[in-house]
């Protein structure tokens, strides 16, 4: 089965040129998701799939000082892992309270291994996320605990 460890959560292309303040709030509104529905959500989903997250992105949101979106997929890497449940997990964070941090999964691939479409909607944000200059880079660890890829020591 599955062994989640530290998997690198990355999308080529990244920018994660974020400043060092907008970093130390994505840290702490990642630091704050820790036993919440959101880390419990992306371990289950990440054991559904039978692998760790491929891509893991902390955008930060445009006009809202400390307020994030939060974008993880997960891409099979076997024959028998694409036709398991296929999942983008969103999230809107913020570096103040997991309180009101929300976030929704849409699906793509359901039990059957068959495509359901996804929302326009659900795919513009992912692409805008995924092309955003100012996105970082995260990982999860086995803990369920979402980091940085930048705060991960040697």
């Amino acid at each position: 089965m599955f062994g989640l460890g530290i998997a690198v959560c990355c999308l080529a292309g990244c920018g994660g040129h974020a400043t060092v303040s907008v970093a130390s709030a994505e840290e702490r509104a990642l630091a704050m998701l820790r036993n919440t529905s959101i880390s419990r959500r992306v371990v289950a989903l990440s054991y559904a799939a039978d692998e760790a997250p491929t891509t893991c992105l902390v955008v930060p949101e445009t006009g809202k000082n400390g307020s994030f979106e939060l974008f993880v997929t997960w891409k099979p890497s076997s024959a028998i892992a694409a036709q398991l449940p296929q999942s983008v997990l969103m999230a809107s964070l913020n570096d103040t309270s997991a309180s009101d941090d929300t976030f929704v999964v849409s699906t793509y691939k359901n039990r059957l291994g068959r495509p359901v479409p996804l929302s326009t909607g659900v795919v513009a944000d992912f692409d805008r996320a995924s092309l955003d200059q100012s996105a970082s880079q995260c990982e999860v660890l086995v803990s369920g605990q979402l980091i940085l890829a930048s705060a991960k020591g040697p």
